[in-house]
């Protein structure tokens, strides 16, 4: 052993690294193992099987809205294998099989990341880890993991003094990648980042001594033969069934996904994380990561690699412009971190003062193997993914409240007229539910691209651009998150002509009455009075059973009912919201923002004891907390309250002119502008000097009558 390695740390502690590792995949394996909730998977699905029957699409079949739009599909291999798995083995084993790519690509990395000291090895690992566990879904993104980590373990063998063969299977890779993701071409960047750096390190270190990097340095035929790997790995581009366009392709669609572009500004995973920082987990461990892997560049600037830098700057700057890349950044920076933590530990010349010889792999080793049994801890119960707000859920099966699977099976059972009408995160499962031209937009960006999907999604938004859309392709039936469609679902709901006939706490479904329909909701409709739910029956393969359910106790899951509880605010149906929230309440009594909209509501409907005991729960403190929207919601409460009732009885308001002007803008609050309009023009009629008529006047003009 080296006199210079770390003997108190390495001698006997080798199964503690052991241990670590197995502690780092098992927090992995409980990462990846959750329910699905990929918005995209149904389509990418149906998109497998369709592939199987009729050859790699050209024209999109889909969408009724925008139909035979031109289609490239780099992705096709990973869509005809998720098909096979689970036409085979079910949801659940498409779940297994997941996970199992996902340890794969660890796998490769502990291989690449294999250092003299464990420690090293547990570091790079859990860096990787902590930047990765938001995008371990079924997604075709998993597939990139594996070759990205596959092309790092090549090229820091080869550079390693390793044989050819670690350069020869790049190539190999990298055709397998180009048919299962469009990030393939990261691996031509990689290996011509490091071409163009090898070159200019050698030509530059004559002039500038701290340049020539001691050691580990790619020269002479060593050089030529990454040349020459670097020309066929970007050929490999070509060996897709679109062969040019399928090369060009990810420079199209970088230009519809790239930071600052109208879709990025609409979809959350494309923005940069500095636009919406919110210090949680993965915001704090992203800025620790790229301090930790920016400070490792001083451990030995005597063995400087300008590669290494020039890969960190890079993906870093990825990082910065879209959250997306946050991942992609975690294996760049860990592989960085690993290479100067074996040089300062590994070579000959490294001398560490004895302070931090002792620290940095204890720190090491206590972070790695207490953050990852806490997270094993952690995401096992639900506790981790609740505390973060995400929809992950550990275990088998599918997230029902992501997609509308009841909703659509109702629809089925029911007779309701298809193909409906739904925004883009709906849209994966209706393509797979109701097949070709059954959606007017789904998830497949690169089918609608920007100029579309720019314009289309704040228009279904929009309730009156929302009910032009259905009026233009002659759609009588919507169906609309309960979550995210709140403008739409609330100008449905004014509307006379379309009406409620299901919901459940993810859905809500819409039929427009007409003469072929009238039957149908007069036996459907449902009465906002006392609304009762509705059941349905979706086909078992989408509903396939949690394999751990009861294995370990997880966190009481409120959404649904917080979810009900909005949506029956929305329509007014406040017995029922209060009754919601109550039993929100009761499960979840340390959320201080389910005491205040139960206490709200009880003063709305006349408990003030009960509210005054509600409130309680909510000191101030917590009020000044409480996010802004939360307070909101709130006196939207009392409002929907005063203007559903203040609508309902239109004639008590006609005895002076400041009551007329709050029955308008009550019309106005709900969604109502034809009545609202109308309530101005009667008022102006009568006193033309009231300003805030005329005001009202001029926003509902911007609205389409």
């Amino acid at each position: 052993m080296s006199p210079n390695a770390f003997p108190s740390e390495t001698s006997g502690r080798d199964w503690i690294d052991r241990a670590t590792l197995v502690a780092i995949f098992t927090a992995v394996a409980a990462l990846s193992l959750h329910k699905i909730i990929a918005l995209d998977f149904w389509w990418q699905l149906t998109t497998g099987g369709w592939i199987l029957e009729n050859g790699f699409p050209r024209i999109d079949p889909f969408s009724y809205g925008f139909p035979d739009r031109d289609w490239i599909e780099l992705r096709w291999l990973y869509y005809v294998l998720c098909f096979q798995v689970a036409e085979a083995f079910g949801l659940n084993g498409l779940i297994l099989a997941k996970c199992a790519v996902i340890l794969t690509a660890f796998g490769v990395l502990a291989v690449a990341f294999r250092a003299r000291e464990g420690w090293i090895t547990s570091a790079g690992l859990l860096m990787v880890a902590v930047l990765i566990y938001p995008r371990l879904r079924l997604r075709p993104e998993v597939m990139s993991f594996v070759w990205l980590a596959t092309t790092l373990l090549c090229l820091d063998r080869y550079r390693r003094n390793g044989p050819i063969a670690w350069l020869v299977a790049l190539p190999v890779v990298q055709i397998l990648w180009a048919n299962t993701h469009t990030l393939w071409v990261l691996g031509p960047v990689l290996i011509w980042t490091a071409v163009i750096c090898e070159t200019l390190q050698k030509l530059l270190s004559t002039r500038f001594v701290w340049l020539a990097g001691e050691g580990h340095a790619i020269e002479g035929i060593r050089l030529r033969r990454l040349t020459v790997a670097a020309i066929a790995v970007s050929s490999c581009g070509l060996a897709t069934p679109y062969f040019l366009e399928g090369a060009l392709y990810p420079i199209t669609l970088w230009q519809q996904i790239r930071a600052g572009s109208e879709l990025s500004l609409l979809i959350h995973e494309l923005r940069s994380p500095l636009l919406d920082a919110r210090y949680n987990f993965h915001y704090i461990a992203y800025l620790t990561v790229m301090w930790l892997s920016a400070a490792s560049f001083l451990l030995r600037p005597d063995r400087f690699v300008l590669t290494r830098l020039a890969w960190w700057a890079g993906f870093l700057l990825l990082s910065l412009l879209s959250v997306r890349n946050l991942s992609l950044f975690g294996f760049i920076a860990a592989a960085v971190t690993v290479a100067h933590l074996r040089d300062w530990t590994e070579e000959p010349q490294s001398t560490p003062p004895d302070g931090l010889r002792r620290w940095i792999p204890r720190a090491a080793r206590s972070t790695a193997a207490l953050l990852s049994i806490s997270l094993t801890a952690a995401v096992v119960t639900d506790a981790f993914w609740v505390e973060q707000n995400y929809p992950h859920r550990f275990g088998f099966g599918v997230e029902e409240s992501r997609f509308p699977v009841r909703a659509m099976a109702y629809v089925k059972e029911q007779g309701i007229p298809t193909p409906v009408l739904s925004n883009l995160g709906e849209g994966g499962y209706i393509l797979y539910a109701e097949g070709e031209r059954s959606v007017y937009v789904d998830g497949r960006l690169e089918v609608y691209g920007q100029e579309v999907l720019a314009r289309v999604l704040p228009e279904l938004a929009d309730a009156e651009r929302f009910r032009a859309i259905a009026d233009e392709y002659e759609i009588d039936t919507a169906v609309l998150s309960v979550s995210w469609a709140h403008d739409a679902i609330n100008g449905l709901e004014q509307r006379p002509d379309w009406v409620a006939v299901y919901f459940d706490p993810s859905y809500i479904v819409y039929v427009r009455l007409n003469a072929q329909t009238r039957p149908l909701l007069e036996r459907l409709a449902i009465r906002w009075d006392r609304p009762e739910r509705k059941s349905s029956r979706p086909p078992a393969f989408v509903t396939p059973p949690d394999w751990l359910e009861g294995f370990v106790p997880r966190v009481a899951d409120i959404d649904p009912l917080d979810r009900l509880g909005r949506l029956f605010i929305m329509m007014g149906a406040l017995p029922a919201a209060r009754d919601s929230f109550a039993e929100a309440s009761r499960i979840r009594p340390d959320l201080k923002r389910l005491w205040l909209h139960l206490g709200l509501l009880q003063e709305v409907l006349g408990e003030p004891e009960s509210a005054a005991a509600s409130l309680a729960h909510v000191d101030s403190g917590t009020l000044e907390r409480e996010k802004i929207a939360e307070v909101r919601s709130g006196l939207r409460i009392k409002r929907t309250a005063g203007c559903r009732a203040a609508a309902a009885r239109p004639g008590d308001y006609n005895d002076a002119p400041d009551r007329l002007f709050d029955l308008g803008a009550c019309y106005e609050w709900l969604g109502d502008a034809a009545r609202a309009r109308t309530v101005f023009e009667a008022l102006l009629a009568v006193s033309p000097a009231h300003a805030k008529a005329s005001a009202g006047l001029a926003r509902l003009a911007t609205v389409s009558p």
